[in-house]
């Protein structure tokens, strides 16, 4: 899959590189990341690319986040990390090579965000993990020593409760307390978590699995009102009543979930 746009502000040999990750604001305010580091920004009329960045870094944007489309932090592999003032990238020295897989950010009781990057090299030969708190464009190292070496998203509530999904689900009440896995999970891995509050959380992963947390309980809807499929949700949102998770077939075809409140 690739975004539509001018040839002529295509950044390198692909005019249409495929899409890595997204992060929307508004319909008519939307960051793409591409698998060959460029960026582009729909407006609501045009796709504008951004070719800076990628002269900059020779590898892929796996997540975005940001309070506004001038204020955006990527990151990828290798320990990438970098953030957009709304006129230049500047890079963020991870202090890691470790693949940075997403990011997420919530403002704190102070009125200030909050902002964590998730590393791990996890598989059949894990390379390390690291969890990252981004202030002032500098990284400082948090706890990691109960997570699970494969790891692939975070989501949290500042200062409140913290969960990071992989090989299992983790959650913490503080930004540097322990991890606790919550062992009620399936034993599936997962992909994506993202929420709108503290009761209303949702996760995708492997095989299909999709979950919901209400506050009190899971509802895993994988292999009931869901099918298992042979294949990965990898991503998931949520917003207002509705939820929408993104993923592949083994046959190499995408599959998109859509729920309704």
């Amino acid at each position: 899959m690739g975004v539509e746009k001018d040839k002529n502000n295509a950044c390198g040999g692909v005019d249409y590189p495929p899409i890595k990750t997204v992060f929307a604001f508004s319909k008519n305010n939307i960051v793409f990341g591409h698998i060959d580091a460029s960026i582009t920004k729909y407006n609501g009329a045009n796709f504008v690319n951004d070719c800076s960045f990628i002269k900059q870094i020779n590898g892929s944007i796996n997540k975005i986040w940001g309070t506004s489309s001038s204020d955006l932090y990527v990151v990828g592999n290798s320990g990438l990390i970098a953030h957009y003032d709304g006129k230049e990238w500047q890079r963020i020295e991870s202090g890691s090579q470790i693949n940075i897989r997403d990011i997420w950010g919530a403002k704190t009781e102070n009125n200030k965000f909050q902002i964590i990057a998730l590393a791990s090299n996890g598989g059949q030969i894990p390379q390390g993990k690291k969890l990252l708190l981004i202030q002032n464009n500098t990284v400082k190292y948090l706890n990691d020593s109960e997570l699970d070496m494969s790891l692939a998203a975070i989501w949290f509530k500042p200062e409140r409760k913290y969960y990071i999904g992989g090989a299992g689900l983790f959650e913490s009440y503080g930004i540097n307390a322990s991890w606790q896995e919550d062992k009620s999970q399936p034993l599936l891995y997962i992909s994506g978590i993202r929420g709108q509050s503290l009761n209303d959380i949702v996760l995708c992963g492997g095989y299909g699995h999709l979950s919901h947390f209400n506050g009190l309980n899971w509802k895993h809807y994988y292999g009931k009102e869901l099918p298992q499929i042979s294949g990965n949700l990898n991503e998931i949102s949520i917003k207002r009543d509705l939820i929408v998770a993104v993923g592949w077939l083994m046959n190499r075809k995408a599959i998109i979930y859509m729920g309704i409140r």
